[in-house]
């Protein structure tokens, strides 16, 4: 199955299927029952004040091994998945008798093994069998009649919550908002890690011991190939995916590089020719892209097929405002050409 590439705060669902999920991860501990409305251009889609529902769980922790970053459950967790593993880092609660709450970010639980992002502070202890760690997530499923009908963008989610951050805090209000974007196809590049040892072998011995994978970089390489779409004036979801995977590859290795130039390793000018490459494979692959999907209709009509969208024959294409179709600029095209050379 594919894996739409979502840019923070945003959210994709596809056009006409019905009972489709948004996942809300708040960012600190809350306390009650978060609620979520949907809008778009002014018009209620969903009543403001509707119930989120939880899913997650609430684990009895046995230890805290000595490295401060390692949990060891009472048993094997159950009920987590969506919240941890390579998509990476769910805020949740260290909850005792003797401390109260501890804000924890989880980054994987394999077995009755937890391993956080951050150490607890030195002079908590748990009591074992007793104590918890209490990880939760929020979703709304949203129906084809109310939302998912039709294609739109920039739909706007509105969760509202109180944060528990203990007593001085108490029944703060917080907001976020989710951008929803529903597309007949979802951009998806669907690069795996074994595609950067094809560029890169040796990558394989390097992964973090924080990580699982390569796969948050590959991530981020992902995101930044849609900025590059989006400054270029045009929307990520009327392209076929596919046709940015080498630049995706060359992109994960530069991150890599670069994170490793960033601890000493010395290896900047090798990360810079890595991007230098996956910014000349992507101009190259938006001077003739297989498809793009002007009108948003999922259907790959004439004249939307071999387009050139960084070339002489840009401006008879769709732009990105709103998701509507527009002349495009050309000046956008001056700008992102002149960010390719620093």
């Amino acid at each position: 199955m594919s894996r739409p590439v979502v840019m923070p705060g945003e959210a994709k669902m596809i056009l006409g299927i019905n009972n489709q999920i948004v996942r809300f991860y708040p960012p600190v501990p809350i306390s009650g029952t978060p609620t979520y409305g949907v809008n778009y251009q002014g018009t209620a889609l969903v009543a403001a004040g509707t119930a989120a529902t939880a899913f997650g769980a609430s684990m009895l922790v046995a230890s805290i091994a000595a490295d401060r970053q390692t949990l060891t459950l009472s048993g094997a967790a159950s009920g987590v998945v969506g919240l941890v593993g390579d998509r990476g880092g769910v805020v949740g609660q260290l909850l005792g008798a003797a401390y109260g709450e501890v804000p924890v970010k989880v980054m994987d639980i394999s077995g009755t093994s937890v391993r956080l992002a951050d150490r607890i502070p030195e002079p908590i202890t748990v009591a074992s069998g007793v104590d918890a760690l209490e990880l939760r997530g929020w979703l709304a499923t949203l129906t084809s009649a109310a939302v998912t009908g039709t294609a739109r963008r920039n739909v706007r989610v509105l969760w509202s919550y109180t944060a528990s951050l203990g007593t001085n805090y108490a029944n703060e209000p917080h907001q976020h908002v989710t951008l929803l974007h529903v597309v007949p196809n979802p951009f998806a590049v669907d690069l795996h890690q074994e595609s950067l040892f094809d560029v890169a072998p040796s990558f394989a011995r390097w992964v973090p011991a924080r990580q699982q994978s390569w796969t948050p970089q590959i991530l981020r390489a992902e995101r930044s190939i849609v900025t590059w779409i989006r400054h270029a004036g045009y929307v990520e979801d009327r392209l076929y995916g596919g046709d940015f995977a080498e630049t995706c590859a060359y992109l994960a290795c530069a991150g890599i590089l670069s994170s490793r130039a960033a601890v000493g390793a010395g290896l900047r000018d090798e990360a810079n020719t890595f991007e230098a490459k996956a910014k000349e494979i992507f101009e190259r692959v938006m001077a003739n892209v297989q498809v793009y999907d002007s009108d948003d209709d999922g259907v790959y009509d004439d004249g939307e097929a071999n387009v050139d969208l960084l070339g002489p024959k840009a401006n008879m294409v769709g732009g990105f405002m709103d998701g509507d179709d527009t002349d495009f600029d050309e000046d956008v095209v001056t700008i992102f050409k002149r960010s390719q050379q620093h």
